[in-house]
């Protein structure tokens, strides 16, 4: 990490830089959080599949609030209603 620093010291000219290196190292420490919570769920469970349920469960939750926040303030994509109706599938 020193040498990402040094290498790119006269790139800390904007204040959303230190926002850039600074959320890499937030998901470093959010996974290491969320191994060790799997690992003591699967011990009381006594499967790994309750935590596993959890994993997708979140992801995919937090995946379709995402996609809903960017749908509000971008709108669909440009290209996903070129043709008279709208459809989802290529082609």
């Amino acid at each position: 990490m020193a040498a990402v620093a040094i290498a790119g010291h006269d790139a800390w000219d904007t204040p959303g830089t230190l926002v850039l290196v600074a959320l890499p190292v937030l998901a470093g420490v959010a996974i290491a959080i969320q191994s060790a919570l799997n690992g003591r769920v699967g011990a009381v469970a006594d499967s790994p599949w309750p935590p596993t349920l959890v994993n997708f469960s979140v992801a995919a939750v937090s995946l379709a609030v995402a996609l809903a926040i960017r749908v509000a303030f971008r709108g669909p994509r440009p290209d996903a209603c070129r043709r008279s109706r709208c459809s989802t599938w290529p082609g």
